[in-house]
Parts: structure tokens; sequence; C-alpha cells
């Protein structure tokens, strides 16, 4: 195949992603709307064979009814429950607006009580998605642009996997199509990191050491192959209890940080390493937007997160930050050639 045709297969290829990616994308988005996930206002973590609170929202529909953190749970609507996916279907049978039967225990007492099962808080959802269009929009910009320079397809890829990893949110009903939805969100979220390592190691150049020893970019993509691998076993080959998604969870956006924060270290040293004017002017801009997208995404969202809280206001408002990301390298490439 000469270059030409290389060339005209990659652009069809990543048409055919693209449209495939943007219909799936709306087609989740619709169906995420009209359906609600059931929330009891209650964090249950597995312990000893049963269900334990380990946090209730004090605003939340749990603590109205009376559940108090370390209260067992042993039934709901009179059906044992002993794990999460076990809550899980009794809620969803339940469905919200209606009150499920709680059987607890409180220190070896029996309580019953009724809760009010709300629709859980997908807020963040939103302004995940709103990152995603920006993504999708630069990329689309930069590579009709300049669909020729070196780096843009790259670009342009890294983009349509964000897209990707923002815009598809598992809905909780289990069909098909959301199990397709769910594996396509947790592939580009841990494919997105080291896509973005790569290509920061190739802008504006190959390192030398990447020149001289190329099979060291596959390393980049190694440890979300080993947590992918990880999450696949948990899901698909054992009984994925709630606390081991949780910390899923929390291994795999802490590995999308560190490598974020690699590649803005990275892009520091290219720029005290620059040699001319042009490139340093470069290197400056991506390495600050690149900065400013990935600290206050990290230290404000990441780290807390991490240590167990969860999404407030002031968290969902520093993923905005991401936007800057595609923006910054979204502007070099469009207009300058590397």
């Amino acid at each position: 195949m000469n270059r030409e045709s290389q060339a005209r297969f990659v652009a069809v290829l990543l048409f055919l992603l693209t449209v495939a990616a943007v219909v799936f994308a709306g087609f989740n988005f619709q169906k995420e709307n009209q359906s609600a996930v059931p929330d009891d206002g209650v964090w249950w973590v597995e312990h000893d064979g049963h269900l334990v609170a380990d946090r209730v929202d004090s605003h939340g529909q749990g603590a109205q009814a009376g559940i108090k953190p370390n209260d067992e749970l042993v039934a709901v609507n009179g059906q044992e429950i002993k794990n999460t996916p076990g809550l899980e279907r009794q809620l969803y049978s339940t469905g919200v607006w209606h009150k499920a039967s709680y059987s607890l225990l409180r220190q070896s007492v029996p309580l019953d009580s009724k809760v009010l099962l709300v629709p859980a808080d997908r807020s963040l959802n939103n302004w995940l998605r709103l990152i995603a269009l920006i993504y999708l929009g630069i990329g689309l910009y930069v590579l009709l642009r300049r669909w020729t320079a070196v780096g843009s397809t790259h670009f342009y890829i890294f983009c349509l996997v964000s897209f990707v990893a923002y815009s598809f949110k598992y809905t909780g009903k289990l069909n098909d199509f959301d199990w397709t939805i769910y594996w396509s969100n947790i592939v580009a979220w841990v494919v997105q990191p080291a896509l973005f390592l790569h290509f920061v190691l190739t802008f504006p150049e190959r390192r030398r050491t990447i020149r001289q020893h190329p099979w060291l970019l596959a390393l980049a993509y190694v440890p979300g192959a080993l947590l992918l691998g990880r999450h696949i076993i948990a899901l698909r080959l054992a009984q994925a209890s709630g606390h081991l998604r949780w910390d899923m969870d929390r291994q795999e956006m802490a590995y999308g940080a560190v490598l974020f924060m690699v590649a803005a270290a990275v892009l520091t040293y290219s720029y005290s390493r620059a040699t001319t004017t042009i490139l340093r002017q470069q290197l400056k801009w991506v390495t600050r937007g690149t900065i400013l997208a990935v600290v206050p995404y990290t230290l404000f969202y990441v780290v807390p997160y991490l240590m167990g809280s969860l999404p407030g206001v002031g968290m969902k408002l520093s993923v905005l930050s991401l936007g800057l990301l595609p923006l910054t390298f979204g502007y070099a490439l469009s207009l300058i050639h590397i």
C-alpha cells in the first residue's frame, strides 16, 4: 500500500470511527435522560458477607429514613442482600420515587425502614460531555486544517479517544448497548493518558532516546493494559464487589493523573532544552497550557476523590480545566509546522 492509499484508508477509518462515536454518544445521552438511577443516599460496602453503611448523606433519603453509619443491611423488599449487585437489582426493581423496605441490624438490634428512592445525581456527566465536545471539536479543526502536518493524526486520535472517555456513560440497564458503552468508556479511559504521553514524547519531534529505542513508547501503554486486564477479570471472571469497583475507579483515575503529570514534566524539560526561538515559544505555550489543564484537575478532583470525597460543586468545576489541553495543542498544531 503506497502512502497516498494509506492516507486515504486512515481518513476513511477515522471518519467511520468518529461517526460511530458521535452516534453512540448521542444515543447514550438520550437513554440516560430517559432512565434514572435509583439512589438511597447511602454508600454501602461489603464486609464479612453482608453490606454495611459506610457513609450516609446527611441530606439523603437514607438519613431521613433513619439509616446511620455502620448499620448492616439484611434485606430489601424481603429479599436477602449480601452484596452490591444484589442491592442494585432490588433498587432498580423498586424504581425511583417509590419506597423500598429495608431490614437492618444496628448493633444486633433488628430495624425496619422505608426509604424513598430518588434519581442519583449525574450532573457531573454533563460537565464531562462538555469537555468531550471541546476535545472532538478541536481535534476535527486541527485535522481538517492541517491534515498533512506531522502529529495531527495522532492528536486527533487522542481527541477522539478522549471524546469517548468523557461522553460514554454507563446507565445501569445491563443490556448489550449499555455494556458496549461501559467497556468502550473503560478502554478509552485507560488508553487516553498513554496516548497523550506518547504524543508528548514525539512532540515536536522524537526525543533522541526514543529514536534510538522506539520500543520505549510501548511502555507507556503497559500500566493501562494491566489495569484493563484487572478490570476485565474483576467484572467478567469474578463477582466484583462495590468496594472493589471503587478501588478500581480510584486506581485508574490515579494512573491517568500520574501519566498526565509525567507528560507535563516532559514538556517542561523540552522547553528548558529548546534551542530555537520558535520552538521555545511553541513549547512555552503547550507546557503552560498542559500544566493549567492538569494541575487543577489533579489537586481539586483526583486527590480528594482518592481520599474518599464524593464529587461536589468545587470538584466538578475543576474538571473544566481539562478543556485547556486540546485548546493549547490545537493552537500549536494549527499555526506552526511541526
